[in-house]
């Protein structure tokens, strides 16, 4: 085996990072699996606080488009830290409410 190859070998099944740091643990191994959030649910709690006020208003006070307010409140896309930050300011709702829906 060449010195390219057995090199590519190695990059395939060693991180990058370990192999720097010295530690040499199998990607698969490490890989954990990561809850995914619910896109639909974090969208219909935003659309419940929106309430009555329109999309373009709450979008301007966001620094966001209408059409991004849009996509996020059905659950087409996540909606951005700094929206999120946004919405818990401007309705005093705690992050974990709006991506969770848990209440303390």
């Amino acid at each position: 085996m060449r010195k390219e190859q057995v090199i590519a070998s190695l990059l395939d099944e060693y991180s990058i990072w370990n192999i720097l740091i010295g530690i040499h643990t199998k990607r698969k191994e490490n890989v954990r699996p990561q809850a995914k959030p619910d896109l639909k649910a974090i969208g219909l709690r935003i659309r419940g606080l929106r309430g009555a006020l329109q999309q373009e208003v709450l979008a301007s006070q966001l620094g966001v488009s209408q059409g991004q307010l849009s996509k996020v409140e059905s659950g087409k896309v996540a909606p951005t830290l700094e929206m999120l930050l946004g919405m818990a300011t401007r309705f005093g709702k705690k992050l974990d409410w709006i991506v969770k829906g848990e209440v303390d």
